[in-house]
């Protein structure tokens, strides 16, 4: 398939920007980054086009899974990049003078799990956040590979772009697959997570 076809359909330009809006809203991204980012998707697209078989999936799917796979590979990398070993954890008490004592120890720094407790982010301890993924990897490998493939997609995106995404209507989506995974999430006491 040629690669300006791929330029010139429409609903991967819109999942390209929106993509990389979305990324610049995230942590040590800002606007100034959506031109960059969009540029790393639309690079990394063309170099996959070659995997393309349009016998396994639509053109569109198959772009939403590459973008989003190159979303996660560049949060992923932000992240590192955001905890790099070499970064030096200071008081907000430290005057700056080398030769001071700083006024915070090593026991006073917070755990992450504290820090995210006291700011609000999340109320889970690592190890309720570890059941939880486990309770619900546990769930997703019992479903049959269509069910698996919606769940999934509802990490990512919103219904009305899984529905777009996969060609079928929503009330469609709703009524064959959702209600489905609420039961089966319901079933095993993890209607929450759905």
């Amino acid at each position: 398939m040629e690669n300006s076809y791929v330029y010139k359909n429409e609903k991967i330009k819109k999942n390209v920007e929106c993509l990389a809006w979305r990324l610049s809203r995230s942590v040590g991204f800002s606007d100034s980054n959506i031109p960059d980012i969009k540029q790393d998707l639309w690079v990394h697209l063309i170099d996959r086009m070659p995997q393309f078989d349009a016998s396994k999936s639509s053109l569109e799917t198959f772009a939403n899974r590459i973008l989003r796979n190159k979303i996660s590979d560049i949060r992923r990398f932000n992240r590192a990049q955001l905890r790099d070993s070499a970064m030096e954890y200071i008081s907000l008490n430290d005057d700056g003078n080398p030769q001071s004592q700083s006024l915070c120890e090593d026991a006073d720094i917070m755990s992450q799990d504290a820090f995210d407790a006291v700011t609000g982010r999340t109320s889970e301890t690592r190890f309720e956040r570890f059941q939880r993924e486990y309770d619900v990897d546990r769930v997703l490998s019992k479903l049959d590979p269509k069910l698996k493939e919606i769940a999934g997609l509802l990490t990512q995106m919103s219904v009305a772009e899984i529905a777009r995404t996969l060609g079928m209507s929503r009330s469609t989506l709703y009524g064959n697959y959702i209600k489905r995974l609420e039961k089966i999430f319901e079933a095993e006491g993890l209607r929450i997570y759905v």
